[in-house]
């Protein structure tokens, strides 16, 4: 009999999700995890810089763009035989408020919010932000039909 995996890491967070996937296994449900925002405004820090495990250093300036929620993310990277490289993104980050609406916009309705995948309350220090809706008895019923429109053929 195999034991079961460790609950470090990514390992723990699948493991967390499968403990969970009862909360939005009934048809028709949407479970959302993503970053919450609220607690990044205590954490930010516009700069990180660190050495990978191979000896790679690494360096990554952040700016937060309050006006659009977006945080652009530059990584500069110094490999251990001097050669270089940068990337770029962008992340977009959303209030629970602000994703309740975009939930209720695309025809969903939210059921309940946690801190976490393993069903922890929300507070402002929650890292994480899960949030479960399910499709709204509007969005449920069968789009209306419209009648036939006659196509007029001349002879």
């Amino acid at each position: 009999m195999r034991s079961p995996p460790s609950a470090t890491g990514a390992d723990a967070g699948c493991h967390r999700l499968r403990s969970r996937r009862h909360a939005a296994a009934r048809p028709h449900r949407f479970l959302l995890e993503t970053l919450h925002r609220d607690s990044l405004t205590a954490r930010f820090r516009p700069q990180l810089e660190y050495t990978t495990s191979s000896g790679a250093r690494v360096r990554r300036d952040y700016r937060w763009d309050l006006a659009r929620d977006v945080i652009d993310d530059r990584v500069s990277i110094v490999r251990p035989d001097g050669s270089r490289a940068e990337y770029a993104s962008s992340l977009r980050v959303r209030t629970l408020h602000q994703l309740l609406g975009l939930a209720r916009a695309a025809g969903l309705e939210p059921l309940a919010w946690y801190g976490g995948l393993d069903g922890s309350t929300l507070e402002l220090a929650s890292r994480r932000l899960v949030l479960i809706s399910a499709r709204s008895a509007a969005s449920a019923a069968p789009p209306p039909t419209r009648p036939k429109r006659r196509v007029r053929r001349r002879a």
